[in-house]
């Protein structure tokens, strides 16, 4: 039987001009493909805390507005650990939005963990394929 293993996170759908704010996984499941700003919720922290620190850590961006909770979503990943054995990761995020009156710049080099930097991607050209699947859930909420 695979070991179950639960996480929950905290994402920001972070909007401004018609773009979207992305960072790249640098690690993990999905390396190399871009993400929503955000990440765990720690141990004492809210999942707002938690959103605010990882958009610092990753996006070196302090948010100047209030972001709003949407939803969470799960989705299930199963894979095999670096030793071979069969794991299945459970990763729940809290899906937040808001909207910034510009493109604030952002940090586009790695944090030394989890991003390898951050990018503004147009809304009307953005290729899913490249993103993680909180992106095209998160949108769906958004987006008409």
């Amino acid at each position: 039987m695979p070991e179950v293993i639960k996480r929950t996170s905290a994402y920001a759908i972070l909007i401004a001009e018609n773009q979207i704010l992305l960072s790249r996984l640098a690690r993990g499941l999905r390396k190399g493909k871009w993400s929503l700003v955000g990440g765990g919720i720690e141990a004492g922290e809210t999942p707002l805390q938690a959103l605010r620190r990882e958009l610092m850590e990753e996006a070196g961006i302090t948010l100047s507005v209030e972001p709003v909770y949407l939803r969470d979503f799960t989705n299930r990943y199963d894979y095999l650990s670096p030793e071979g054995q069969p794991l299945i990761l459970e990763l729940t995020g809290m899906i937040h939005h808001a909207i910034l009156p510009t493109c604030v710049p952002c940090k586009t080099d790695s944090d030394g963990g989890s991003s390898d930097g951050c990018k503004w991607f147009p809304l009307g050209s953005l290729d899913l394929d490249i993103c993680t699947p909180f992106v095209g859930q998160g949108l769906g909420l958004i987006v008409p």
